[in-house]
C-alpha cells in the first residue's frame, strides 16, 4: 500500500473548501456593493427632489440676469421670457411625481389668482410626461401656464439642483430669490417682497 495515495485526499478536501470560499467571497462582496449602490440612489433622489431645509442661501444666479427661454405650454402656444417684459415673473420648476411640489401646489395656485402688482407665473415641467401635467393641472386648478421643457435645456441654464424649485425674477429680468424645496407662505411672502414689493 502506498502512503502517498492517503496524503491526497485531506490536500483535495482542503483546496476544494479555500475554492467554495473564493466563489462565495466575491458574491458577498457583490451583494454588499448592490446595497451600497441601492442605498446611494434612494439618497440621492431624495436629495434631488429638494426639501424645504435645503432653502437656505441666495441660490444659483441671483443677482443676475434670467435666462432666456422659449418653451412650448400644454396647450401648444409659444411662451418666451422676452413676454414677461416690465413684469415680476415666478418661474417654477415642478414634476407631478414630486410630492412637495404637490404640497405647494394651492400656493402658487392661489398667487396666480391674486397677482399681485402684475406678477406673472410660469411653471416648468421637469422630467415628466404633458398628460401626467394635465391631470395634475387640473386636479389643482392650475391657471397659469405649464411650460414644457422637453429636453431639460432651461433647467440647466437655470442650475436646476432638484424640484420643486422656484426663481423670482424683478421687472429687469434679473433674479432676486431663489428656493429649493416646497414653498410656504412665509418663504412665497419674503421672496415677493424683492420683485414686487410691499
Amino acid at each position: 500500500m502506498d502512503d502517498r495515495a492517503d496524503v491526497p485526499e485531506p490536500a483535495a478536501a482542503a483546496n476544494s473548501a479555500v475554492v467554495g470560499r473564493r466563489t462565495r467571497m466575491p458574491r458577498m462582496a457583490w451583494l454588499v456593493v448592490a446595497v451600497g449602490l441601492a442605498v446611494l440612489v434612494e439618497w440621492a433622489v431624495t436629495a434631488r427632489i429638494g426639501t424645504p431645509s435645503a432653502a437656505s442661501g441666495p441660490g444659483p444666479g441671483v443677482n443676475r440676469p434670467a435666462a432666456a427661454f422659449d418653451l412650448q405650454t400644454l396647450d401648444g402656444q409659444r411662451v418666451a421670457l422676452r413676454d414677461f417684459a416690465g413684469r415680476p415673473l415666478v418661474v417654477n420648476f415642478w414634476a407631478s411625481w414630486c410630492p412637495p411640489c404637490r404640497e405647494e401646489a394651492p400656493l402658487l395656485v392661489e398667487l396666480a389668482r391674486r397677482a399681485p402688482n402684475g406678477l406673472a407665473l410660469v411653471g416648468v415641467l421637469y422630467q415628466d410626461s404633458p398628460d401626467a401635467a394635465r391631470k395634475f393641472a387640473a386636479e389643482f386648478s392650475v391657471t397659469y401656464p405649464t411650460l414644457l421643457d422637453p429636453d431639460g435645456r432651461t433647467a440647466i441654464d437655470y442650475g436646476l439642483t432638484g424640484i420643486p424649485e422656484t426663481f423670482f425674477i424683478d421687472r429687469s429680468g434679473v433674479i432676486r430669490g431663489h428656493q429649493v424645496g416646497a414653498l410656504t407662505q412665509a418663504d412665497l411672502d419674503a421672496k415677493l417682497q424683492t420683485i414686487v414689493g410691499p
